[in-house]
């Protein structure tokens, strides 16, 4: 109550931060999307614009995908809606539609992709056993010391499935996230990919 009359804005500050503990990120996120298609929904007068709907989110997640930026809200949309992935199951649908409205279409490599979407999803689940390896050997590594203190650092595609196992096996931790002002340049991860940069 002295804090609340003294420093009110302070007072008002700690309540944020204590009813921001009670925020799950994943499923407000989670809500956010659900609540962005039940919009769309109801703005969609016919089928083609739901299916039009519906392959412009794949695509965009493809393209997350292929330039090894995926969420974890993406990665599990993937997983739960895998065949809809496979660009073969649009064409016939763009070829259609494009044809029908007088626009051009450019279906060239599209194969590719398709041929190559169980590489891209094992990279991704190799990332799961990453996750795993990375808390093993932290945990590991501190047994052997004297610390009680690590700090692990990871991207952000890691952070939930690191943090659940944290918080299963009953450790503390804070998830430090860094303010990013501008786009990485990915050509960088691509080339440590490839092993030709260390």
């Amino acid at each position: 109550i002295e804090l609340d009359k003294k420093y009110p804005q302070l007072s008002n500050y700690i309540r944020y931060l204590i009813a921001s503990k009670k925020i799950s990120v994943r499923e407000l996120l989670r809500e956010v999307d659900y609540i962005n298609e039940e919009i769309k929904e109801t703005l969609f007068s016919n089928n083609d614009q739901r299916r039009l709907s519906k392959i412009s989110k794949c695509i965009g997640i493809l393209r997350s995908l292929l330039n090894l930026e995926l969420t974890t809200q993406e990665y599990e949309y993937f997983k739960e809606n895998r065949s809809d992935f496979l660009t073969s199951s649009w064409m016939d649908f763009l070829v259609h539609n494009s044809q029908r409205y007088y626009l051009a279409v450019y279906p060239a490599h599209l194969q590719t992709i398709d041929d190559n979407l169980n590489n891209l999803e094992e990279f991704y689940q190799f990332g799961a056993y990453r996750e795993r390896s990375l808390v093993r050997n932290l945990i590991d590594r501190m047994s052997k010391s004297t610390e009680n203190l690590a700090v692990l650092i990871a991207g952000g595609f890691h952070t939930p499935g690191i943090s659940k196992m944290l918080k299963e096996r009953g450790y503390s931790y804070v998830v430090v996230t860094p303010v990013l002002t501008k786009r990485g340049d990915s050509s960088v991860y691509f080339s440590v990919l490839r092993g030709l940069k260390r």
